[in-house]
């Protein structure tokens, strides 16, 4: 599960085979929330250097300012979000749209009341969420565990 809130962003996706790499491209340009299901940084997408490099990755981007990274713990009891992968996007000029991922496609919608529902299920999350300080520790201990 890989949650973005992101107002700023005109476009992104996820990729199906390395979603925690393609996110992690992804967060290069952005700001914004981002919300990870703790299972991104313990599930291997990859060899151990590759996981050690994305989590060292994530670690650097939550340093940013404007980037708010947050790790959804193992021990949670929501399982809003756990279906498919979801972004929030809007900015100046255009309307609030979500994007919703499922084990077989995508789809973008405009739509106000599908928008606000993902939204609330968003802040839900986000507010499940570890804070910020207690998931980049986390992201550094998986670096860690991922080098070793």
């Amino acid at each position: 599960m890989i949650l973005v809130d992101n107002p700023s962003t005109r476009g992104s996706s996820t990729c199906r085979s390395d979603p925690l790499a393609q996110h992690a491209r992804d967060l290069r340009l952005q700001d914004g929330k981002h919300s990870l299901d703790e299972g991104v940084l313990t599930r291997p997408t990859g060899s151990e250097a590759v996981m050690a490099e994305q989590m060292a990755h994530l670690a650097a981007l939550d340093e940013h300012p404007r980037i708010n990274i947050r790790v959804l713990p193992h021990n949670s009891w929501l399982t809003t979000g756990l279906q498919g992968a979801f972004i929030l996007a809007g900015g100046p000029g255009m309307p609030d749209m979500v994007y919703l991922e499922s084990i077989i496609t995508g789809q973008i919608t405009a739509d106000s009341e599908r928008v606000r529902e993902v939204r609330l299920k968003y802040e839900m999350l986000h507010n499940e969420a570890l804070p910020r300080r207690a998931s980049l520790q986390l992201i550094r201990e998986m670096a860690e565990k991922w080098t070793n």
